[in-house]
């Protein structure tokens, strides 16, 4: 049984950290060419052969969101040399304005009638991304720049979630826990936000590595001595596996605490 235990830790030690980084979204962009260079945020839609602003609701020719600097950048050969970088997944700022209402939290965007800005999705259909950001506008016609995690697809307002309900609001608990990390680490008002999202994917990586393999190592060390202190006392077997379970469970709440810390320190 001890065997098996451990064979499935080592086990996770290698596939999970793995599952973890395939849903890290390192922002790439591809270098694309526009008649007129627009704003940063902006919707862009692939029609006839060539690029333009997104410019009615729900516009499914959207391929991406203008941004002005990414972690990796694309440029396609045979294509003529662009000088502007789109993405059409990850984390970016897009233009949003007041269309369809304010904008919380988890909302789900889509190209409005403005070419080039997103609105709130309130019907099925074509999504260009998800707030993360909160948007009042006074007015429909009130615009700004929010950031939100850029995803392409079709969807259902069946799908959607609201972000106080699992305390991701800005008085949530996991903003709480945000602001503490950023005032752990020393990183002042502008917190881990205003850092490299490669430092943060790669501190993120290192905090859950070292909780893995301290793991492992304390439940090995407590699996060892569990056993060592049955074969010397077997009476007392009822006693020494209850403490095995105590100690386990504390290691794994302490590799669960790590695998949050880390998911916070990317999401902030």
């Amino acid at each position: 049984m001890l065997r098996i235990i451990l064979l499935g830790l080592i086990i996770g030690i290698f596939l999970i950290p793995q599952r973890i980084l395939a849903y890290v979204p390192f922002t790439a962009a591809t270098k694309i060419v526009m008649h007129d260079a627009p704003p940063v945020g902006s919707i862009v839609a692939f029609e006839d052969n060539e690029y333009r602003l997104s410019d009615k609701p729900y516009d499914s020719k959207m391929v991406g969101v203008v941004v002005d600097q990414a972690d990796i950048i694309v440029e396609e050969e045979g294509e003529a040399l662009g000088s502007i970088l789109m993405v059409n997944k990850g984390d970016a700022q897009i233009l949003v304005n007041g269309e369809s209402g304010a904008i919380n939290i988890g909302d789900l965007l889509t190209a409005s009638s403005t070419p080039g800005q997103a609105m709130k999705a309130d019907k099925d259909g074509i999504i260009v991304a998800v707030a993360i950001d909160r948007f009042e506008p006074t007015t429909s016609d009130d615009s700004s720049l929010i950031r939100a995690l850029v995803d392409i697809r079709f969807t259902t307002l069946g799908d959607t979630f609201s972000a106080d309900s699992i305390g991701l609001s800005d008085q949530g608990m996991i903003s709480t826990l945000k602001r503490s990390v950023s005032e752990i680490f020393g990183w002042g008002s502008g917190g881990l936000a205003g850092t490299s999202p490669i430092f943060r994917y790669t501190l993120a990586t290192v905090v859950v590595a070292i909780a893995f393999v301290s793991g492992f190592l304390l439940f090995g060390r407590i699996a060892l001595r569990g056993v060592e202190a049955l074969g010397r006392n077997p009476l007392a077997k009822r006693t020494i596996l209850f403490g095995i379970i105590i100690n386990s469970f504390f290691t794994i709440l302490l590799v669960a605490f790590a695998i949050l810390l880390a998911y916070i320190i990317v999401i902030v």
